[in-house]
C-alpha cells in the first residue's frame, strides 16, 4: 500500500478563516497494514504488529499527537467571556473592517479622490451585516459592538485575549510545529517561548496582524 494515498488536505476554522493543512491518516494507515495481515494466524499477527510499531518514526507519533492537540486548541475560546463561536464572530467582524476598508481605499486611489473615513466604512459595513441578517439577535449585536470598539483601538485586544490560549500553544511545543497559525496566538514578547523553527519563521503574529489594522482604526 502506498503511504501518499493517506496524505490529504483538510480545512481547520480559525481566528482569521479556514486554514488549509495537511492532514495524514496515521490511524486509517495502520488500520490498512493491520488488515493485510487478518488472514495470518494471531502469534504472526502479533509479530508483524510489533514490528510495524516498531518501525513508525517518532514523527509519526508526535505528528498524531499534535492533531489531537489541534483539537483542543481549538475549543479554547480566543476572548476572555466569550465562546470559540462568539470569538470567531468578533474576528469575522473585524477583518470585514478591514478588507472592506483597504478595498474601498484602493478603489479611492485609483479614482484620484479621497477614501472614506474609517468609521463611516465601519458603520456601512455593520449596516449590511444586519440587513443581510449575518448580525442577528441581541447577543450578536453586541458582539459586533465589542468589535466596532476593537476596531477603534485594535490595542484593547489585548484586555480581552484569554491568556490560555497563547499558554497552551507554548506548553505543547508540537502544536505550533506541525500547526504554524497557531502561533499566532502568542504575542511578540513570548515568541521566544516557542520552538526555535517556529520563532524565526514568518507566521503573523498578533503585533503584525494589527498592524494591518491600525491605519484604518484611526
Amino acid at each position: 500500500m502506498q503511504f501518499e494515498a493517506f496524505i490529504g488536505i483538510k480545512s481547520v476554522e480559525t481566528a482569521f478563516g479556514a486554514e488549509k493543512v495537511e492532514d495524514i491518516d496515521y490511524e486509517g494507515y495502520d488500520a490498512a497494514r493491520i488488515a493485510s495481515i487478518a488472514g495470518y494466524p494471531a502469534s504472526i499477527q502479533e509479530q508483524a504488529l510489533s514490528y510495524i510499531r516498531s518501525e513508525e518514526p517518532e514523527i509519526a507519533g508526535r505528528y498524531r499527537a499534535a492533531q489531537g492537540l489541534l483539537d483542543q486548541y481549538l475549543t479554547i475560546s480566543k476572548y476572555r467571556g466569550m465562546s470559540t463561536k462568539e470569538s470567531a464572530l468578533v474576528d469575522a467582524v473585524l477583518a470585514m473592517f478591514t478588507s472592506a476598508g483597504h478595498e474601498l481605499g484602493l478603489a479611492a486611489r485609483a479614482r484620484g479622490v479621497a477614501a472614506p473615513e474609517p468609521a463611516q466604512v465601519r458603520l456601512v459595513v455593520l449596516k449590511g451585516l444586519i440587513d443581510s441578517g449575518y448580525i442577528a439577535g441581541d447577543r450578536q449585536r453586541q458582539l459586533a459592538g465589542i468589535a466596532l470598539v476593537l476596531a477603534r483601538t485594535p490595542n484593547l485586544r489585548y484586555q480581552l485575549l484569554n491568556p490560555a490560549k497563547p499558554r497552551f500553544v507554548i506548553d505543547n511545543p508540537d502544536l505550533p510545529l506541525f500547526y504554524r497559525f497557531t502561533a499566532s496566538d502568542v504575542p511578540d514578547e513570548l515568541r521566544h517561548l516557542l520552538p526555535f523553527v517556529v520563532a524565526e519563521a514568518d507566521v503573523p503574529s498578533f503585533e503584525k496582524i494589527l498592524e494591518g489594522r491600525l491605519e484604518f482604526a484611526k
